[in-house]
């Protein structure tokens, strides 16, 4: 339901932690 809202346009990045938010922490905790 979540890749409804979210256009496959958006890179992995964004659309990775949308579904996993344990990714979340991990991907935007090496970015941030």
């Amino acid at each position: 339901m979540s890749e409804q809202k979210y256009p496959e346009a958006l890179p992995p990045q964004i659309a990775t932690p949308v579904r996993k938010p344990a990714m979340f922490l991990s991907n935007y905790g090496g970015f941030a």
